[in-house]
């Protein structure tokens, strides 16, 4: 997808329609490597309790800057937008939250504090709207996602991720998780988002933030043994699943990608 600079002005406006500082660092929207599609985020803290602007910006010994895509700052600094391109902060890491496709966050501290967290909790939020982001399913940090584990310490290992992510989750409600609860048709089936937003493809605009739906309901068929694992990342089993479901109910053109009448075959009742 490239360089993020419309969305990330979108998840500003949402920051600064809430009351939320932000800024913008000098040559954000050019910063970072252009192989970047975003569909997962990822949380840091900086090792520092005040701003680290230049180092996330140019990196450090061994690791080219940017360090990050937004940087929280303490107090009430609110945001700073950083890169819009890949950025190197996650380092070896679990499949789907590298850093060809994850949003990095910076975050002054530890200590983090309560209103630092507020505003880092409202910027995940603002970024899985727009991205149309599982808060569940594709928000880690860096401890949860690191390889091997244990080889970094935030921010779990001093604060609860998975009372991070119910915060966010309450502040927007993700259209990842939406999917099965918008609006259905008549046959109680959620609509086809189409291909932009499911985001299946190296060419697609759209975050993938459908795949892990996609995934299970391919589970539910059983056309996966072992059964895939609900990841989001729209890998060769997922597209291998795809076609033997399609093959399965004579779905033709055979092709392994999501289109309409795949989407809604998979919400069927199996046999």
């Amino acid at each position: 997808m490239g360089f993020q600079v419309s969305g990330m002005r979108r998840v500003a406006a949402i920051l600064k329609a809430s009351g939320v500082k932000v800024t913008e660092v000098s040559g954000w929207a050019t910063r970072g490597r252009t192989t970047f599609d975003p569909r997962a985020v990822v949380c840091h803290w900086t090792a520092a309790g005040v701003p680290v602007t230049a180092l996330l910006v140019h990196g450090r010994p061994g690791i080219p800057g940017p360090l990050c895509n937004f940087e929280v700052l303490p107090g009430s600094g609110g945001v700073r937008l950083v890169a819009a391109g890949k950025a190197n902060h996650a380092g070896v890491a679990k499949s789907g939250f590298t850093n060809s496709v994850a949003f990095g966050i910076e975050a002054a501290g530890p200590p983090i504090s309560s209103a630092e967290f507020k505003v880092y909790q409202a910027l995940v939020a603002a970024i899985c709207k727009v991205y149309g982001i599982s808060v569940h399913d594709r928000v880690r940090d860096h401890r949860e996602v690191a390889l091997p584990f244990g080889r970094k310490v935030d921010i779990s290992s001093q604060y609860d991720m998975a009372a991070f992510r119910a915060r966010v989750s309450g502040l927007h409600t993700s259209p990842a998780l939406a999917v099965e609860h918008r609006s259905k048709r008549k046959d109680g089936k959620p609509w086809y988002p189409g291909l932009r937003k499911l985001g299946m493809h190296g060419r697609a605009s759209g975050p993938g933030a459908f795949i892990a739906t996609i995934q299970r309901r391919l589970n539910t068929w059983e056309v996966a043994k072992p059964p895939l694992k609900i990841d989001g990342d729209f890998g060769q089993k997922t597209k291998e699943a795809v076609i033997a479901f399609q093959k399965q109910r004579n779905l033709a053109p055979v092709t392994g990608a999501v289109g309409p009448r795949t989407w809604y075959a998979l919400f069927d009742k199996p046999r």
